[in-house]
């Protein structure tokens, strides 16, 4: 299940790199012979930045993985220790068990 979050910073995350992959491109073709002194550095430092800003996106990606994750294996062990201590009752769970 897609949530959409993960939908925008996906969608975020690649329209940073297209946009690094196309400067990449369009830099060393095109404007090659034209980037000159600053406009040199300051082409590649925005080329760059949105490098980062994918690396960034794709951590922050990762986490967010990572933790659902996590909080789905909590759920899948308490529910699979709730069926087996139902099983070992003859079916009856353990909060009429309590009772």
């Amino acid at each position: 299940m897609a949530y959409s979050r993960d939908i925008r910073r996906r969608l975020a995350g690649m329209v940073f790199l297209t946009i690094a992959a196309g400067m990449l491109i369009v830099g060393q073709t095109v404007l090659k012979p034209h980037l000159q002194q600053a406009n040199f550095i300051f082409y590649w430092m925005v080329c760059f930045l949105f490098t980062g800003l994918t690396l960034v996106v794709a951590l922050l990606d990762l986490r967010s993985i990572r933790r659902r994750s996590q909080d789905e294996q909590k759920r899948l062990i308490k529910s699979t220790l709730l069926d087996v201590v139902e099983d070992e009752n003859g079916g009856v769970s353990a909060d009429e068990n309590n009772k």
